[in-house]
């Protein structure tokens, strides 16, 4: 009797294992697919060879904030990359082949297929962007 008792018991151990491994395994995989990459959205844009504009800012930048208004209501698409705040911000700038000393906030970078296609830094006005954004859209520069 025991034996047999043993041997179920043995057997509901073993299937409750299945099935708790049966759950488990593909809800890690869920878990680390959503919460497991970390790379900012910007690496994520080179990596995957997309195309897109960055947005170059950083602390104390009043300029900054005037570009970044203008972005938003032009309803431009860009990815902020902070200067001090991305922890990848180094890997991005030598991903683009680019130095830290020359990339001047606010800047704009434009990325075709992952590559940099065209940059502006410094930025002082809003005709410098303007201008910028119609060079992107193929429209004649002032």
């Amino acid at each position: 009797m025991k034996d047999e008792e043993f041997e179920t018991l043995k057997k509901r151990f073993f299937l409750g294992l299945f099935v708790v491994t049966l759950f488990a395994i593909p809800s890690l995989f869920l878990i680390y697919r959503i919460y497991g990459d970390t790379r900012s959205d910007a690496i994520w844009m080179l990596d995957e060879k997309r195309d897109g504009l960055l947005f170059i800012t950083e602390n104390n930048c009043q300029k900054c904030k005037e570009v970044k208004k203008y972005l938003k209501e032009e309803k431009i698409k860009y990815i902020e990359v902070h200067k001090q705040k991305n922890p990848n911000y180094k890997d991005i700038i030598k991903e683009l082949g680019l130095y830290d000393k020359e990339v001047k906030a606010p800047g704009l970078i434009y990325i075709i297929e992952g590559k940099m296609d065209s940059n502006i830094f410094g930025i002082e006005d809003i005709d410098t962007i303007d201008n910028y954004i119609r060079y992107l859209e193929g429209g004649e520069n002032e």
